[in-house]
């Protein structure tokens, strides 16, 4: 369960909680199973707050700092995560589905089976991230940057990743039925017989 002293302070709205000098006390902020679906959360600052199991469905989370949260098991689904800074967070097994991932920050986050089916993430920036097993069907990956990321096993069927930069990446045993990589950088990318197999490369 979340602290309540913490949920409450948050509740109260963003600049106060930013501007709080009791939230400036609290190192990792505990936001266990919050509800805090729909809230507007705009540039909150909640580096490695602990959101395990948090309900943050339609959450406005644009611009806010969750640097090495661990959001593992929370919903996210139709958030709006734009701009947001979640370098080195755990996503595994979240619910990011239709999430709006537009120019976020995911550099060295762990994603493994997170479910990311229709999500955008044009712009993203996910160099190192951990995508293994994860669901990003159908999912805008357009302009990301994706060098090093780990995609073994991952569903990309019918994703968008033109003009993307894949750089490194690891495709193997990844599914990418009409998957478009037209423009994309595939150089050094492991997993290229799969590639091949699949008529996916748009070049």
């Amino acid at each position: 369960m979340a602290n309540q002293q913490h949920l409450a302070l948050l509740k109260q709205g963003v600049a106060v909680w930013n501007n709080s000098k009791e939230r400036n006390t609290i190192v990792w902020p505990d936001l266990r199973e919050a509800n805090l679906a729909g809230e507007n959360l705009s540039g909150a600052s909640l580096p490695w707050a602990n959101c395990i199991k948090a309900d943050l469905r339609k959450t406005n989370l644009s611009q806010a700092n969750l640097g090495g949260a661990d959001l593992r098991w929370a919903n996210l689904e139709e958030a709006n995560l734009e701009g947001a800074n979640l370098n080195r967070a755990d996503l595994s097994q979240a619910n990011l589905s239709r999430a709006n991932l537009t120019q976020v920050k995911l550099v060295k986050a762990d994603l493994r089976k997170t479910n990311l089916s229709e999500a955008n993430l044009q712009g993203a920036d996910l160099r190192w991230a951990n995508l293994g097993e994860a669901n990003l069907e159908r999912t805008n990956l357009s302009q990301a940057n994706l060098q090093w990321v780990n995609f073994a096993k991952a569903n990309l069927s019918e994703a968008n990743l033109e003009d993307a930069d894949l750089n490194q990446a690891n495709l193997t045993e990844a599914k990418l039925k009409g998957t478009n990589f037209e423009g994309a950088n595939l150089q050094g990318v492991r997993g290229k017989k799969i590639l091949e197999r699949e008529k996916s490369v748009l070049c």
